[in-house]
């Protein structure tokens, strides 16, 4: 009998002995939740040391169900799942009230973005510990993913709940907020999660944006600056800054935000795309299509960077590769009406007045409601001395748009062929009178 109490004694001096070598060994305070979600700050290689440590720990004892579930994390990070499941599985079979072991496993499914799953594990993790704040975060984020926002918004107010200073929930509400455009709300948790920790950049990144969207630029700027100068590697505030400044015009202020973002992220192809725009404002049109051309290379089934390329074109008088721009726009989207209507215009000036039509017709077809099409479907007409249908479209153009000044213009013009001069004379006052630059 005291050899079997030895023995059971020493088997515990064991156990409590290796307990206390894991934690001095991981020199953490953290839960293992922690793990995962923080920066990867080791590469494969030292996960895959650990997974040996920790392998040879559950060798010397299989017994140790926080060895597995250790182990189990660092399989998480080397995105080698069905492992990982299989040891926090093992951790659960030997102590089903491990909440750790069970948000672990919620973790791994939300990586994998089966958030069903995910959920499961972590109303499991709740169940067990009901203070576990990470866990009503994690589950927040999931919720989230599936548009529940009221049951998203709970969750986070719970954590906040449990833990006061818990800035990712106040980060993770504002999202919410965000995607409701309930901007004011989303930067009122932004500017709480920043209050708490004034060096979250995504906190600053997106009130930038929520600021952005309410059109308050110098706040906006102001946001994405920060950000940038918490972390200079920041490739999407130097994007948004970028956006900002476009907006306001002032283009070369933002290709130079995009071409941060291109130096610091090389595949940006929404950076190159914006970048294009910008000297095409400028009407820089060669660095403009360089700009598209790279954007395509990254992003073969751009539809925009295409007709925004074959515009460039199109101002070069390069009207077949403008062409081939456009029909390469609409064979990835057929129903992009813009693409059809720069066709129209290409053939317009090759004098190619058939294919003229027909591209005009298809962009009308497409988008009913396509003002510009019928302007110009118009002063197709005109020139093709088809008085009457002009009159037609400039007449469906102004219907669409009561305030579309060329409209007007264009059918004044069109009422003095036909020799209709008050009408000339009311129709040439009006656009006047909306676009006094017209004249």
């Amino acid at each position: 009998m005291k050899r079997q109490k030895s023995k059971i004694l020493i088997d515990v001096i064991f156990i409590i002995a290796i307990s206390l070598f894991l934690n001095c060994y991981l020199k953490k305070e953290c839960k293992a939740s922690e793990a995962i979600n923080s920066e990867e700050t080791k590469n494969a290689i030292s996960y895959k040391k650990e997974i040996k440590f920790y392998t040879t720990l559950i060798g010397i004892n299989p017994n140790i169900a926080e060895g597995y579930n250790k182990r189990g994390i660092f399989y998480c990070k080397l995105k080698e799942y069905e492992k990982a499941f299989a040891d926090f599985n093992k951790t659960i079979e030997m102590n089903p009230n491990d909440a750790e072991a069970y948000y672990n496993s919620g973790m791994c499914y939300k990586e994998l973005q089966e958030y069903e799953k995910a959920l499961v594990d972590f109303n499991k993790t709740i169940a067990v510990d009901p203070n576990y704040a990470d866990a009503y975060n994690e589950r927040g984020i999931c919720y989230y993913q599936f548009k529940e926002y009221e049951k998203a918004f709970a969750d986070f107010n719970k954590t906040i709940e449990v833990d006061p200073n818990y800035t990712t929930a106040y980060y993770n509400s504002g999202m919410c907020y965000k995607e409701l455009q309930e901007y004011e709300k989303a930067l009122a948790d932004f500017n709480k999660a920043i209050e708490i920790n004034p060096s979250y950049v995504d906190a600053y990144n997106n009130s930038g944006i929520c600021y952005y969207t309410l059109q308050e630029y110098e706040k906006a700027l102001a946001g994405f600056k920060k950000a940038i100068e918490i972390d200079p590697n920041n490739a999407d505030a130097y994007y948004n800054s970028g956006i900002c400044y476009k907006d306001l015009k002032e283009y070369k202020k933002a290709i130079a935000g995009f071409k941060k973002a291109i130096e610091i992220k090389p595949s940006y192809a929404d950076a190159y795309y914006n970048s294009g725009i910008c000297y095409k404002e400028l009407q820089e049109y060669k660095k403009a299509a360089a700009d598209l051309n790279k954007a395509i290379e990254i992003n073969p089934n751009y539809v925009e960077a295409y007709n925004y390329r074959g515009i460039c074109y199109y101002e070069l008088q390069e009207y077949e590769k403008a062409i081939a721009g456009f029909k390469k726009a609409m064979e990835i989207n057929p129903n992009y009406a813009n693409a059809y209507y720069n066709s129209g215009i290409c053939y317009k000036e090759l004098e190619k007045f058939e294919k003229a039509e027909t591209y005009f017709n298809k962009a009308i077809e497409v988008k009913l409601n396509y003002s510009d099409a019928y302007n110009e479907r118009g002063i197709f007409y005109y020139e093709l001395k088809e008085y009457e249908k002009a009159l037609a479209d400039f007449n469906k153009a102004i219907e669409i748009n009561p305030n579309y000044a060329n409209a007007y213009n264009n059918r004044g013009v069109c009422h003095k062929k036909l020799k209709n001069n008050k009408k000339s004379d009311a129709d040439l006052k009006k656009a006047k009178e909306l676009n006094p630059d017209l004249f």
